[in-house]
Order: C-alpha cells, then sequence, then structure tokens
C-alpha cells in the first residue's frame, strides 16, 4: 500500500506531499493553491485517480481540516480503497496570542511607516475583534433563560414561566469583567435606560419596558473560554413570543449566515411536542444538510428539566430511553445525527451561584443539598456521559470530576453531572476548531501581502547597487510610467471597463433560484392549508395563515439579502483583479488594497390578510350528521298521544369556510403583488449597490493614482542624485534582513 503524508497549512494553503516520504510534486496540478482544502470536496477521488491503487494518507494540520477529510472519505467512491491517519493534528489557540505579539512588535519596530500606520492597525483589530454570536433559541418553558444564568453563573435573566423574553438580549463576554452593566434600546436604536451594575431587579424593569426591543449587556461569561474571539450569546424570543418580526428575521439570520455562528436549541425533557418547534427545527435540518461537518456541529441540541425524569425505568423512562425519543423527535422534521447535551440548568445555576457568593433562598438550600446527594448516588443521573461530545471534552470533564473528588468538593463534581459544563466545553472548542483558523487567515492577509510588496520593492533598489544598467532601465521605465499617468489614456480605460461591468444576468438568475425555492414552500404550505373550517373558527384560521405566509416572505427576503450580498463580493474581486491587471500592465509588479463590499439592508413588504374579509362568500351549509328528537308532548296519562309517534330523526346542518377559496381568492393575489415588488426591489437594490460600488471604487483608484504619480516622482528623483541613492540603497539592505526576521517569525507562528 502506498503512503502518501500530506501537510497542510491553512493560513498560507501550502500544501506538500510526500510519497512513502518522498517529496513529490506530482499532485499539485489538481489542487489550486489558492484554494483552501475544503473547496475539494472530491480530494480523495482525485488522488485515487491519479495513483489507481490503495493508499493510506497521513494528514498533518488542523483539527478542522481532518475533520473535513474524514467527511471527505465518508462520501468518496474510493474510499473503501482508501485509509486516513492522523499525523501531527493541532489546534491553534495559541497561534492567536503569539500574532498579537508579533503585530505589535511589527508596529514597535518596524522602518516601515505603511506598517506603522492606523489603517493597518485598525483591520488588524478589526478581524481580530469581531464578535463570533451564538444564538440561543427555545420555546417557552424550556428552561433557556435557566441555562444561560447557569453559564454567567448568577441570576440575571428572568425565569418565569409567562412570556419573559418578548425582547432580544444580546451578552457581550468581557472575560475578567467584575459584574454586569447593561442598555436598552427601542426598535430604533436609540437607549432608553443604562443600569449599571446590572441585577435580575433592574433586568425585569428593562425587559418589562414595552418600548424595549433590544438588551445589550456586558460582562464575564464564565462558563465559556473566549478570550481569543469576542463571543456574543444572544438570548432570542421564542417563536411566538416576539415583540417585533425583526426578531424573528435575526433568528433566520443566524441560520443562514455564512461565517456559521452557533446555535443553542434548548428543549423541554418533559414537553418535547410544540407546534412552535416545527417551521424553525425545518429550517435548522435544511442548514445542517447544507456544506461540510460545520455546518451541523455548530448546532447543539440542549435538552433541560432532565432532573424531572425518575431513573428507576420501571416508573418512568430512564434517561437514555428519553434521550432516544429526543433524537427520534428531530429526526422526525430531517435533522441527521444531532448533537444532544442532556442537563438540569437549575442545578448548575444553584451551584454557580453558591460559587460566586449569591445568597440562595432556603428552598434552594433545600433542593440543591437533595439533587447534589441524587446526582451523585445515581450514576445515571451523570448527564454529561449522554452528551455528544468529542474524546477531548470528555477528557476535560473526567480531569474536572477527578479534581472536584481530590479536593472533595462534591458542588464542583455534580456541577459536571448536571451537564452543563459539557455544553460549555463544546461551544469552546467549536470557536477554536472553526472560527479561530478563519480569524487567522483574515489577521495575517491584513499585513502579510504588506510585507511581500515592501521586500520586492526593497529588493529591486537594492539591486540598483549592483546593476548600472539595470539602473538606467529603472530611470527609462520610470519616465515612461510617469507620461502614461500623467496621460491618463490607461486609468481612462480601466474607468470605462468598470462602468461596462455588469452583473445583470447573475441578478436575475438569483433572483430566478430564491424565488423558486420561495414559491415551492409557500406552495406546500398551501396545500396542507387549503381545508374547511367552522365559519366561527375563520377568522382564527385566516390570521393563523397570514402569519405563516408572512414568515415565509421574511425568509424570503432574508435569503435575498445574503445573495446581494454574495453578488457584493464576488464583483469587488473583479474590481480588484481590473486594477492589479491595470498595475501589472503599467509597472509588471503586483499590489494590494482592500475594498470592503457594502453590506446591504434590504426593506421588503409583507403579506396580510384583511380583517374585513367576507368570509361568508366561501361559506356553505353542510350535512354533518343527524340526531333524534323525542316526542316530549306523548304521556300515558294523555289519551289523546297514545297513537303519536315517539319521536323523529332530524338532520344536523353547519357552516363551513373552504379556505382553498379564500387563499386563491384574497390571499394568492397579494402574494403575487408581493413577489412582483420584491423582484423590483431587489434588482433596484442590487443595481443601486453595484453603482455604489464602482463610484467608490473609482474614488479609492484616483486617490491611489495620485499616489502612484508621487511614488514614481520620488523615485526619479532618488535616482538622479547619486548621495541620495546610495543611502537609501543601504536602508533597504537593513530593511531586507528586517522583513526576512519578521517573515521567519510569522512562519513559526503558522507552522503546523
Amino acid at each position: 500500500m502506498t503512503e502518501i503524508t500530506f501537510n497542510y497549512n491553512p493560513y498560507t494553503k501550502a500544501k506538500m506531499f510526500f510519497i512513502n516520504g518522498q517529496s513529490t510534486s506530482e499532485f499539485d496540478k489538481f489542487f489550486d493553491t489558492d484554494k483552501e482544502l475544503m473547496e475539494f470536496p472530491d480530494f480523495f477521488d482525485r488522488l485515487y485517480d491519479k495513483l489507481n491503487d490503495h493508499f493510506a494518507l497521513i494528514f498533518t494540520g488542523i483539527e478542522r481540516d481532518y475533520d473535513f477529510l474524514e467527511d471527505s472519505l465518508r462520501t468518496a467512491s474510493c474510499r473503501n480503497r482508501v485509509e486516513l491517519r492522523k499525523g501531527k493534528v493541532i489546534k491553534v489557540a495559541d497561534s492567536i496570542g503569539q500574532l498579537k505579539e508579533l503585530f505589535e512588535k511589527m508596529q514597535r519596530e518596524s522602518p516601515f511607516e505603511d506598517l506603522r500606520g492606523l489603517e493597518i492597525r485598525n483591520n488588524f483589530n478589526r478581524v481580530l475583534n469581531n464578535q463570533f454570536e451564538m444564538a440561543v433559541v427555545a420555546t417557552m418553558s424550556s428552561g433557556k433563560s435557566t441555562l444561560i444564568n447557569a453559564m454567567l453563573g448568577r441570576a440575571l435573566l428572568p425565569a418565569r414561566n409567562e412570556a419573559t423574553t418578548a425582547t432580544l438580549a444580546k451578552i457581550h463576554d468581557c472575560d475578567g469583567m467584575v459584574g454586569f452593566e447593561g442598555k436598552s434600546y427601542d426598535a430604533e436604536h436609540r437607549e432608553l435606560a443604562s443600569c449599571t451594575p446590572l441585577t435580575l431587579e433592574n433586568m425585569n424593569l428593562l425587559n418589562d419596558n414595552k418600548n424595549t426591543a433590544l438588551i445589550e449587556i456586558k460582562g464575564d461569561i464564565i462558563g465559556i473560554e473566549s478570550k481569543n474571539l469576542q463571543l456574543v450569546l444572544t438570548d432570542t424570543p421564542g417563536p411566538n413570543n416576539s415583540r417585533t418580526s425583526a426578531h424573528k428575521e435575526h433568528t433566520y439570520r443566524i441560520l443562514k449566515d455564512d461565517y456559521k455562528p452557533m446555535v443553542l436549541y434548548v428543549l423541554n425533557a418533559t414537553q418535547l411536542e410544540s407546534n412552535d418547534d416545527a417551521g424553525l427545527l425545518k429550517d435548522v435540518a435544511m442548514e445542517m444538510r447544507k456544506g461540510n461537518r460545520q455546518s451541523s456541529d455548530r448546532f447543539l441540541f440542549v435538552v433541560n428539566k432532565m432532573d424531572d425524569f425518575d431513573p428507576d425505568a420501571s416508573r418512568d423512562k430512564s434517561v437514555e430511553q428519553k434521550l432516544g425519543d429526543v433524537k427520534r423527535y428531530l429526526e422526525g422534521f430531517g435533522i441527521k445525527n444531532p448533537r444532544i447535551f442532556p442537563c438540569d440548568a437549575r442545578l448548575a445555576k444553584m451551584i454557580r451561584q453558591l460559587q460566586s457568593g449569591d445568597v440562595l433562598t432556603a428552598k434552594e438550600k433545600r433542593d440543591l443539598n437533595a439533587d447534589c446527594g441524587f446526582f451523585i448516588e445515581e450514576t445515571q443521573m451523570h448527564l454529561h456521559e449522554y452528551s455528544s461530545i468529542s474524546d477531548s471534552v470528555r477528557k476535560s470533564l473526567s480531569d474536572m470530576i477527578e479534581k472536584a473528588k481530590a479536593e472533595e468538593d462534591e458542588y464542583s463534581e455534580v456541577l459536571v453531572y448536571s451537564g452543563v459544563p459539557a455544553v460549555e466545553l463544546t461551544i469552546s472548542e467549536y470557536l477554536e476548531k472553526y472560527a479561530l483558523p478563519t480569524k487567522i487567515t483574515e489577521a495575517i492577509a491584513c499585513f502579510y501581502t504588506r510585507l511581500e510588496s515592501l521586500e520586492i520593492e526593497n529588493k529591486a533598489i537594492e539591486k540598483l547597487n549592483k546593476d548600472k544598467a539595470e539602473m538606467d532601465k529603472l530611470a527609462e521605465q520610470l519616465k515612461v510610467i510617469l507620461g502614461i499617468l500623467e496621460k491618463g489614456d490607461k486609468a481612462g480605460q480601466l474607468k470605462r471597463r468598470i462602468e461596462k461591468l455588469s452583473v445583470e444576468e447573475e441578478i436575475q438568475e438569483c433572483w430566478d433560484e430564491c424565488n423558486n425555492d420561495f414559491q415551492v414552500r409557500l406552495n406546500q404550505f398551501v396545500d396542507s392549508a387549503g381545508v374547511k373550517v367552522g365559519k366561527e373558527d375563520a377568522p382564527r384560521h385566516a390570521k393563523a395563515i397570514a402569519s405563516q405566509i408572512n414568515e415565509l416572505t421574511m425568509k424570503f427576503g432574508v435569503d435575498l439579502q445574503n445573495i446581494i450580498n454574495q453578488i457584493m463580493k464576488q464583483e469587488a474581486l473583479t474590481l480588484k483583479k481590473e486594477y492589479d491587471n491595470y498595475l501589472k500592465e503599467l509597472i509588471g509588479g503586483d499590489f494590494d488594497h482592500d475594498i470592503d463590499p457594502a453590506e446591504i439592508v434590504g426593506s421588503l413588504a409583507s403579506v396580510t390578510v384583511d380583517d374585513f374579509i367576507d368570509f361568508d362568500q366561501y361559506s356553505s351549509r353542510e350535512k354533518v350528521g343527524e340526531h333524534y328528537v323525542e316526542n316530549t308532548d306523548k304521556k300515558w296519562y294523555k289519551p289523546w298521544t297514545w297513537l303519536q309517534e315517539r319521536g323523529h330523526w332530524v338532520d344536523d346542518y353547519a357552516d363551513f369556510v373552504y379556505f382553498e377559496d379564500v387563499i386563491n381568492e384574497e390571499i394568492q393575489p397579494q402574494v403575487e403583488m408581493f413577489t412582483f415588488d420584491t423582484e423590483l426591489l431587489y434588482k433596484e437594490e442590487a443595481q443601486k449597490q453595484i453603482r455604489q460600488l464602482k463610484t467608490n471604487f473609482i474614488e479609492y483608484f484616483d486617490e491611489l493614482d495620485l499616489l502612484l504619480k508621487e511614488k514614481v516622482r520620488d523615485r526619479e528623483a532618488c535616482l538622479s542624485d547619486q548621495g541620495r541613492l546610495e543611502k537609501e540603497i543601504e536602508t533597504c539592505t537593513r530593511n531586507l534582513a528586517w522583513l526576512d526576521g519578521i517573515k521567519k517569525e510569522l512562519s513559526e507562528v503558522l507552522s503546523v
């Protein structure tokens, strides 16, 4: 069997192959070096087609990419003839800290003003400090607020049975911060109130204000390690408990987002079946089926209130049986292999409160002591054992238990058994496995290309010291370049090419695809809704249908906005390539610049059912049965009634409304108007943003062109001044030595 060793660096995208220990380049042409490994779902089939023989692949890289290879092999046609082995598979948490230290060193010591400027620092910090969102989604009475409070280590969010989370709460994890602070905002993001410190009492006041749409909270989420990222935990209202449709839209946007934020879906172990779940779980299933393992790993299904079950299976379902029910329930919506985490959030919350010095009520103390003994004695209540966790997380939990036992700390031991730490460690693992590599790659892109450009420039100048002919040649080139720049013909050609760029066909294709998907989902719903109901229930049924259709249109709007964003990003890349080609033609070198594609916020219509629909015109009377009417006048003491019938049968009728007609005549026209208006809005918005992008780019290009002219003039002046040139050559020699050292340090940080 052939042994292939494969080393992959996700930051530089460098791929190195060794066959039986010998370096080889014969696979290079099969894999574009500018693409990430995850962009090759047919990875193993490509290799097998080349070798046409059984082989073992030994992988060195990061965990995320090893997971990808596992998934790729599972679907490969050659999977029975290939073996995947782990080489050196590393975690990436330490790289962020090392990268920050190197960047600070570069800022302090760099001889180049370009690398010390505010712009590059802002870009670097913007990338590394981007927030990573984790949404907590649940229906009412699932214990969602209790779970979040357990993670916070104190009772901060209201945990009442009624609808308490009608507002959106965003909790920003600030590691090391003492206490919490909060601000509330209305739907227009105007500040309503500020609370420092934030407590349960004033949190209730903020939440109960009917004008409150969003509460921003800052504090330390002690149960989750996120020092390398700005984690934002979003407590979302339940599907039928939102104050505004924007809350539902936010939840759906999280499901669809490209960077794949995490979603904690909290289920009530004692009450699984919920109509509120149906639509959202179907959407979750759809997103889990997309893409690679990250698409499914980001969804964690937390089954709360597991303490309500008696571990004696003869009287109640066992924990294992109940979790089997949960798995079947989720699979019923198309969710395959869900990651399930049973837990008792209330127990974890009480332990964390006690550990942080909060005062428990007398009842909480009794419950805590009873539950601790119960969870220690009943091994079936060691809930972390049933969680969908990795070997690494399982080891961490075992270490926590051993430490607690050694210190005779029953509370810390039971905290692990509650299942909540299993959730928290899995969240931290996801951040490290998927989010951090992306952050590192983006951070490097902020300055690595500048390092390379500076190196090219300084090498060119240094070379002049050794080659007089090269200096004369450069002087002539500079004159030509400056003449071209002054004349402006090439710049004009670039601008005209940019103006002619069109994405109308792409816009139309994307619209058609998105609209077809919307119509399929709409027709599926209409088919199921086109039933007859009692006339008295017609208004309620109509509103329910309208609500469902409104939700479909909201999702449709989010899909369209995502598509526009994708088109914009692609167009920005096209413009960048145009400018790169312009520079290559002009100078023959490689340059780089940054364009931030515009963010789209579209305003889309919604479909409603008017309250004044006349349901009489869609109703009819039907026979629904019959009943026997006794002749109550027939009595033994009334001889004249003796010959009368004892009673007779009477037909029963009821008024029904046929909603197929209501939908066809009342709702469908509104849907058609919605899609017509939306298409116009969508195309208008896309074209408007493309025009703005082109305008911004041309303005940016004009600025770059001025800087380029200055650069060329300065280089001309330098060449004509021998003393200055000699000093600059000496400076370049020192600069190159510095650049070489920084690049070596960077390579060490990025090594895998």
